[in-house]
């Protein structure tokens, strides 16, 4: 655990400790997934099993198996991580970390720009409204506040 609680939030106001990727339990376990389906040569399994549609209807959904596989690659590949935002997590290029990190600010909650910025817009598809939900509320009650009270991801 860090020191600093402060240093749980991101840069762009989420709460690192909320995240699902940090410490990799879900690339981990898609990797053993992925693994033991190689074994076991699934794939091969799975085409099998689609042409039983016919007579089980549910069996039709391993049509989709080679797109299932696809997206345990990038489970196990890219989302993965060991480190909390402001510890070096996430990605080093990310424009969010950037634009704080040049303006010497620990969050997007201290520029008065924030509910307009459009570095923040990348996260949207993932956390709509509740990314700003959360910098209002380090805006008007401050980081521990926020750090002791409700969190949306």
């Amino acid at each position: 655990m860090l020191e600093n609680k402060a240093d749980d939030i991101a840069y762009c106001g989420l709460y690192c400790v909320d995240c699902p990727v940090l410490g990799c339990e879900i690339a981990d376990l898609a990797g053993k997934l992925k693994e033991k389906l190689d074994r076991a040569a699934f794939g091969r399994v799975a085409a099998g099993l689609s042409q039983l549609s016919s007579m089980a209807p549910e069996m039709g959904a391993f049509r989709q198996y080679q797109a299932f596989y696809e997206v345990l690659s990038v489970l196990h590949s890219e989302m993965r991580c060991e480190k909390r935002c402001k510890s070096g997590g996430g990605s080093g290029s990310c424009p969010i970390r950037l634009c704080c990190t040049g303006k010497k600010i620990d969050g997007c909650w201290q520029c008065p720009e924030f509910e307009i910025c459009d570095k923040l817009v990348m996260l949207r598809p993932v956390h709509e409204g509740r990314l700003i939900n959360n910098l209002k509320i380090i805006c008007d009650r401050g980081v521990e506040a926020f750090i002791q009270g409700p969190k949306e991801w």
